[in-house]
């Protein structure tokens, strides 16, 4: 079934189509197996006075944009935006192409 955007009518309407779906899809799927995993670190610059993931939320409260992340493809921009999210910090991103520079060594 097809139902519009600013239609309560079911069909196309003027707006964009939605798909109506007729299962609910937190509650009718079982989950199988793992598809995949990913890894994420949080490196932080030895100026940071942050030892621990609360320590470093409490600094990007306290300095708002004053932060910057490094992202590579945008599976870490969702992570760092995720967490931004959820901690109520917010910083700024610094996309680059180069892995290995956004990793101290």
């Amino acid at each position: 079934m097809i139902a519009s955007s600013n239609d309560s009518s079911p069909g196309w309407g003027v707006g964009i189509p939605v798909l109506v779906p007729r299962f609910n899809p937190e509650t009718d799927f079982t989950p199988i197996g793992l598809v995949g995993r990913y890894a994420f670190c949080l490196f932080v610059h030895p100026d940071v006075p942050a030892k621990t993931v609360a320590e470093f939320v409490d600094h990007a409260r306290a300095n708002p944009d004053k932060l910057n992340f490094a992202t590579g493809n945008l599976t870490e921009f969702m992570f760092a935006a995720q967490l931004m999210k959820s901690t109520g910090i917010t910083m700024l991103a610094f996309p680059t192409r180069a892995r290995r520079r956004r990793f101290p060594t």
